[in-house]
């Protein structure tokens, strides 16, 4: 299958955003960007949809949750790991040194809150674990009467 380039395209729109949001650019174009997560999370979304991912057993889903979690989570700890080291070894380099914020610093590494940023991997995380639950309910029209009913 040939890759989708029109997909690449709105990835990298979406990304050129994200970083316009980190360098404080002026207002008018800080508002323009304000759609770029969600595009972001739209296309992960969308790409999740296309494949057909299936599993046999619980053990097959297992494999595939620990996959999404070293994929996700893992570099996300060793970055923050790494981080913090630094900002603990030169504390003058930063306006905030979160080491003197132990809250802030295990609030990151469960990816709740933290010094901020970390919050996205935990939705990429909660997409990766319902996505092929939901997929599996959507391909049965049925469930979704009857999941319906119940709310």
């Amino acid at each position: 299958m040939e890759r989708d380039k029109s997909i690449d395209i709105i990835r990298s729109i979406g990304l050129i955003c994200i970083i316009l949001a980190h360098i404080n650019p002026p207002f008018t174009i800080f508002q323009i960007r304000n759609f770029d997560v969600p595009l972001m999370i739209f296309i992960s979304g969308y790409l999740f949809g296309d494949k057909n991912q299936t599993f046999n057993s619980l053990n097959d889903f297992s494999s595939y949750l620990w996959k999404r979690f070293v994929r996700l989570v893992i570099p996300v700890w060793l970055f923050l790991s790494v981080f913090y080291s630094i900002q603990y070894a030169f504390p003058f380099l930063f306006k905030i040194n979160y080491t003197d914020f132990p809250d802030i610093m295990i609030s990151s590494y469960m990816l709740m809150d933290g010094f901020g940023y970390v919050w996205i991997i935990r939705v990429f995380l909660m997409i990766a674990i319902l996505g092929p639950l939901c997929s599996r309910i959507i391909k049965k029209p049925m469930a979704i009467i009857v999941i319906l009913h119940y709310l």
